[in-house]
């Protein structure tokens, strides 16, 4: 009886359908743009994560912004060196005990000047193990060539970087970076091209090259170590010092050149690499969050100087740029939705008060004020919950009908931010049922104050309209 009179109300008066479009309208805005939302997350995090970034980083400790390019810092960031990691066959170890299935390779970065022929342009370049992180990184595609291995000397181009360099497989590319007064200039052979499925301006600041011919651009051979001098050779500049024997054993001089050919030595040297990062993927059953958070506790308890990072933070200034655009993008949601909330609650609103007559006779005849707040409730739940129902239908059936029709995104700017080149939106349960939750307590909010206003009314003066 008590549902039967209530449902009776809702269908009898016109207000209920203006309340419901209302409701609706809002709902499948906030499922539209929440599931456009979710889906270009997952799309930019995919990207990233599969070509280079990996599920999180490990890297050292260090007082500025730390990404797998270096300093993030700006101004600054260019001029100062990447810390190593001093631990990293302990982190290693105990990466594999602590995550089961963890797969990982290690990497050192640099900037420096890549050169061909009459080319140059300044870049960022991560040296690796090749055909290891090529494993690791299922997005990287092989168009021509093929990975070095580990004890190779190599340079991996994107056909991005190849088509500006204009080079081939084959062709010997060089690199140089400034020190002082001199370069530190060495060169390589592109082994291989590949592609990414999205490109954007983040995948094209880098270089993939080996290991040897990065950590020595970098001078993390001579650079990170040091040695301390005995007092029987503190006096070095005794009367038979000969100062030509002072530089006998330099390397670096200016514009020497060091190819594939001449660097067995330093191939050697590979077992006794230093590294500036840990670049880790794991399995799909596990959680990156919780792994990230172990790890950090157990370099915390073991005084590493580490700390493991997520994707976002490896990917950069860029990424985290987007990231503050999405979010700019969620506030002007947030706006646009507190305006429906606002016209909804006004229209409940006005609906309870031109129910005060209705009210103040059944508050006459007896009725209890917890039952015209009982009645009052049972309406608006109906109307929100249908209305949010419905929205949520309109919201996914929206979502196909955008997704079917391949919209293509041709701005960078737009790719970068989404992760895709084709906007794509997929609704989950996840969001509808937020949006189902927004409308309810829309209803909620907006059944208080107007019954709360109605009960405060005498019963005789509401009889008569007052």
């Amino acid at each position: 009886m008590f549902f039967n009179y209530t449902l009776r109300n809702i269908i009898s008066r016109k207000s209920s359908y203006v309340i419901v479009l209302f409701i609706v309208f809002t709902v499948t805005l906030l499922v539209l743009i929440n599931s456009l939302f979710d889906s270009t997350e997952k799309g930019l995090k995919q990207n990233y994560t599969r070509s280079f970034t990996g599920d999180f980083y490990i890297r050292p400790e260090a007082d500025f912004s730390l990404s797998l390019f270096g300093d993030e810092t700006p101004m600054t960031g260019e001029l100062s060196s990447i810390p190593v990691l001093s631990d990293h066959g302990k982190i290693c170890e105990m990466l594999e005990e602590k995550i089961p299935g963890v797969r990982y390779v290690s990497q050192v970065s640099g900037t420096a000047l890549v050169e061909f022929e009459n080319v140059r342009y300044p870049v960022s370049i991560f040296g690796i193990s090749g055909k290891d992180y090529v494993d690791l990184m299922p997005s990287i595609k092989i168009e021509r060539g093929e990975a070095f291995n580990e004890n190779e000397r190599g340079i991996m181009l994107s056909e991005y970087h190849a088509g500006l360099l204009g080079c081939d497989v084959g062709d010997v590319v060089q690199f140089s970076v400034a020190s002082g007064l001199s370069a530190r200039i060495r060169a390589a052979r592109v082994t291989a091209i590949y592609s990414y499925p999205i490109q954007n301006s983040i995948l094209n600041k880098m270089i993939l090259c080996d290991y040897v011919t990065v950590s020595s651009l970098m001078d993390l051979e001579t650079g990170q170590t040091g040695q301390a001098i005995g007092s029987n050779e503190s006096d070095l500049l005794d009367d038979d010092f000969d100062m030509d024997s002072l530089f006998s054993d330099s390397s670096d001089s200016i514009g020497s050149v060091i190819t594939e050919e001449s660097s067995d030595e330093e191939i050697e040297q590979n077992n006794e690499c230093l590294w500036n990062f840990i670049v880790c993927r794991i399995p799909e059953n596990k959680s990156v969050r919780s792994g990230v958070s172990e790890l950090n506790s157990w370099f915390s308890q073991n005084g590493i100087k580490a700390e493991a990072k997520t994707w976002r933070d490896g990917a950069g200034s860029n990424a985290v740029y987007l990231f503050w655009m999405r979010e700019i993008f969620n506030v002007g949601v947030i706006v646009v939705l507190l305006a429906g909330f606002i016209i909804i609650n006004n229209t409940l609103v006005i609906n309870v008060f031109n129910r005060t007559k209705e009210i103040g006779t059944l508050r006459a005849e007896g009725a209890s004020r917890f039952y015209i707040c009982g009645q009052c409730m049972l309406e608006t739940m109906i109307l929100t919950f249908v209305a949010g129902v419905l929205g949520c239908i309109c919201g996914s059936v929206l979502s196909v009908v955008i997704s079917g029709c391949n919209v293509s995104i041709t701005n960078s700017f737009l790719v970068e931010l989404f992760g895709t080149s084709t906007l794509y939106i997929g609704t989950s349960l996840k969001v509808m049922g937020q949006a189902m939750i927004f409308s309810l307590v829309l209803g909620i909010l907006g059944w208080i104050y107007p019954v709360r206003v109605a009960l405060s009314i005498n019963p005789v003066q509401a009889m008569q309209g007052e």
